[in-house]
């Protein structure tokens, strides 16, 4: 039955009118998608019980089929509320007496209280569901931290029951419950990374401020501030919120009515303008459980919502989000257009704060394949890659069991766009992926930024993950190149010890498109379908997938069940035995490309493109129509430390690397040749040689040591630069 429900919304969504996408949003439209949304699934509702009337007793189910559970009774509640119309009231009072108390129970029965709908004894029957109701809360709800399970369905229920039965014997109980659960998470960070369950820890608090008459406190704290910034920055092309962690393409539940809430605090036309564009993505999305569900949102973000505030399209660059603690993610975009280029990649850890929860949740109920709580081992992992309004790469999903898979599944590393170590050698003869999954169990691994930077013609990030259990250290250096719109990738692995390892750089799609027999150094890909409902991938764009130094690895194609399809997996891997210091270095180019485009053309203009791998220092030099733009990167950052203890803890002879015709210390530098003329960036540099020219000399001075005197000269690195240089003089 629940699958029929689902098919019948799916329809829904694709049958409610989208007039109101082509204009700016007003409450009104709100008003408009609640009432053509809740009519069309209380009419599934009568066709699904008129069907159970009418079938053979013995081939139909014992219990009649009731309302839509996700709908509940707010939405007709409100509607009453708004419209004065009777027929909202009796189906609310009809829902209230059907289905067990919620947490938008009182706010129910406050809407229609007026209309005389409810008698004396539905009011005792709602009173003792909502008794009954508060002691499962205060009772059962054991999880305990900042997270939606501490917050959902209690404080908000909790609250509301305390303040529609303010004399009842219980009162203290359900008092003491609300206070403690709220005190994990009341101005605190949330522990879960997860795309969908951080709004739905958020929201509870923010409808706790409102009843509770605390808003302005509430509000004015960093924490909460921080969240609708952070909602806003993960805004991808297709309109929601980007997936991480558990989650889904279109998991928004309860993103439109806290983004318009926080519009309407601040006066931030950046939040009003994020929850229109979900809410234009949530109507034509075609996941009828997030339409069904999102109806409750959208009464919150029509009573919130203040059209006074004009919407303003933000203009971030590409950037972090929000930076280097909290939140550990990175963004690369070009625009916030639904054409734009976007990347989004995540490495943050199971990370040190919030540890009373995370140690309760860990003990109390089996969590071990997710960072707590509802994250994923997707540590350094891209979870969306998009250009021209197509889906080239994407995040995992959620799990598609009651409980996680026995492989972790989606939760583990393995189904991620990332790189996996294992010990041990895996059998060349053998599929790989069987020997990669080993139970899925989360490995509580340790990230960290190493650097950001926006230039002119390229973003940068490099983010590290270690893993000393297992005994590696993992650079994932992305160059993001404007112009062409490809990213650059340099996955830099380096062992902390001696043993036996099994590398492998993941990418994951649907469809291999094309691909050379001879040659399995790239694969064009395409997602047709996207997740549970899988709705169809729009655009035309596909995307090219080269390794350039592929024949130094084992590189192969397996199918795995992934984000509820059946996916490719396309790796390159190094299986051996590897000594201290070791590094290993794998090269990706993602090439976005209109279906029209042969991909064998794109790898023939790059068939002059050269490697540089020498000593401490690797990089790429990339043919292009004017010339070539090549990137060079220092592998270990670390090497060029001097043993003496004195500062600069480094000169320029123990860290230059030679790149072909450039030499340099920079930990990162981005060269563009045109004709006689040479464009450079870089990051952390003290000189950059060119065909044995100096084109950047910092200056040496006198600096300050240890024991405080000036004694050294030395050359201080810059920490960036970027110039143009002429090669005739």
């Amino acid at each position: 039955m629940r699958k029929l429900i689902f098919s019948i919304l799916i329809l829904i969504c694709y049958f409610l009118p989208l007039n109101s996408q082509s204009r700016t949003k007003t409450k009104e439209d709100y008003l408009n998608a609640i009432k053509e949304t809740e009519q069309k699934i209380w009419e599934a509702y009568e066709h699904e019980l008129v069907t159970w009337q009418k079938a053979e007793p013995i081939s139909r189910s014992t219990e009649p089929p009731k309302p839509n559970f996700y709908n509940g009774a707010k939405c007709e509640a409100f509607l009453y509320s708004v419209t004065g119309e009777m027929k909202y009231a009796q189906r609310a009072r009809k829902l209230l007496l059907e289905s067990p108390a919620g947490d938008h129970t009182v706010q129910s029965i406050r809407f229609i209280e007026k209309s005389g709908v409810l008698t004396n004894n539905d009011l005792r029957i709602l009173e003792d569901k909502l008794v009954e109701a508060a002691g499962r809360a205060v009772e059962y709800w054991t999880e305990w931290g900042a997270m939606n399970h501490a917050t959902n369905h209690v404080v908000n229920l909790l609250t509301a029951v305390m303040d529609y039965l303010p004399n009842h014997p219980n009162y203290k109980i359900w008092k003491q419950k609300r206070d403690i659960n709220l005190s994990s998470s009341w101005g605190l960070w949330s522990i879960e990374d997860a795309q969908i369950y951080i709004p739905i820890w958020l929201k509870p608090m923010m409808e706790y401020a409102e009843m509770a008459g605390k808003e302005k406190e509430f509000y004015r704290m960093p924490m909460t501030k921080y969240y609708f910034d952070y909602f806003v920055q993960l805004i991808a092309p297709y309109g929601g919120v980007a997936e991480f962690g558990d989650g889904g393409m279109h998991g928004f539940m309860y993103y439109i009515s806290c983004l318009e809430k926080g519009a309407s605090v601040y006066r931030d036309g950046r939040m009003k303008w994020a929850a229109h564009q979900i809410f234009q993505s949530q109507i034509v999305s075609g996941e009828g459980k997030a339409v069904a569900a999102a109806v409750h949102d959208w009464v919150d973000a029509y009573r919130w919502a203040d059209d006074s505030i004009p919407e303003e399209i933000p203009s971030d660059e590409s950037r972090l989000v929000l930076e280097d603690y909290v939140g550990k993610k990175v963004v690369f975009r070009n625009s916030w257009e639904p054409d734009a280029t976007y990347l989004f990649l995540n490495y943050l850890e199971d990370s040190p704060f919030g540890i009373d929860g995370k140690e309760h949740i860990i003990q109390t109920i089996p969590v071990e394949t997710e960072k707590n709580h509802h994250g994923h081992a997707d540590e350094n992992s891209i979870c969306l890659l998009m250009k021209n309004g197509s889906v080239l790469l994407h995040d995992s999903g959620y799990r598609e069991t009651w409980s996680t898979g026995p492989d972790g599944q989606y939760r583990a590393d393995i189904f991620h766009n990332k790189l996996v170590v294992r010990h041990g050698i895996a059998d060349p003869q053998m599929r790989l992926m069987p020997f990669l999954l080993i139970g899925g169990r989360y490995p509580f691994v340790e990230t960290k930024l190493m650097h950001f930077r926006r230039f002119k013609e390229v973003d940068i990030s490099r983010t590290r993950l270690m893993h000393q259990e297992t005994g590696y250290q993992w650079d994932r250096l992305i160059s993001y190149l404007k112009e062409k719109d490809w990213f650059v990738i340099f996955d830099i692995v380096k062992i902390l010890r001696d043993d036996a390892y099994t590398i492998t750089n993941l990418f994951y799609s649907q469809d291999i498109v094309e691909f050379d027999e001879m040659d399995r150094n790239w694969y064009d890909t395409r997602y047709r379908t996207l997740g549970y409902y899988h709705t169809p991938n729009p655009g035309e764009e596909q995307l090219l997938i080269y390794f350039p130094e592929g024949n130094l690895f084992r590189r192969g194609v397996e199918q795995i069940r992934r984000c509820y399809q059946t996916s490719s997996a396309m790796y390159a891997t190094k299986a051996d035995s590897f000594k201290q210091d070791d590094i290993l270095v794998f090269t990706t180019l993602l090439i976005p490309h209109s279906i029209e485009t042969d991909p064998k053309s794109i790898i023939s203009s790059l068939s002059d493109l050269k490697i540089y791998h020498k000593d401490n220092g690797y990089g790429i030099q990339i043919p292009s129509e004017d010339d070539f733009i090549q990137i060079n990167a220092m592998l270990n950052l670390e090497a060029e430390y001097l043993k003496e203890n004195v500062r600069p803890r480094y000169n320029f002879e123990s860290g230059k690397s030679d790149y072909g015709k450039l030499t340099t210390d920079a930990r990162y530098c981005y060269l563009h040749s045109q004709k006689n003329k040479l464009f450079y960036s870089f990051f952390k540099a003290s000189k950059l040689i060119w065909n044995d020219k100096p084109i950047f000399q910092a200056k040496s001075e006198m600096v300050g040591q240890d024991d405080g005197t000036y004694r050294k000269l030395g050359t201080p690195k810059w920490i960036a630069w970027e110039d143009e240089v002429d090669l005739k003089n």
